[in-house]
């Protein structure tokens, strides 16, 4: 879990959209992983998604 502090060092451009709970930023699209995904050594291997459909 990040702190606001943290969240700042890594998003200071957007300074005022964070507070104390976390980012306020408007999503055009939600998804929701799908496959298994890895990020060992130097293979990548992306997960699947699907976008999210309704009110989420």
């Amino acid at each position: 879990m990040l702190g606001e502090d943290e969240l700042i060092g890594l998003f200071g451009d957007v300074e005022g959209c964070i507070q104390a709970s976390g980012i306020d930023l408007k999503l055009d699209k939600l998804y929701r992983q799908v496959g298994s995904a890895s990020l060992i050594d130097d293979v990548k291997l992306l997960p699947d998604v699907e976008e999210v459909e309704g009110d989420v």
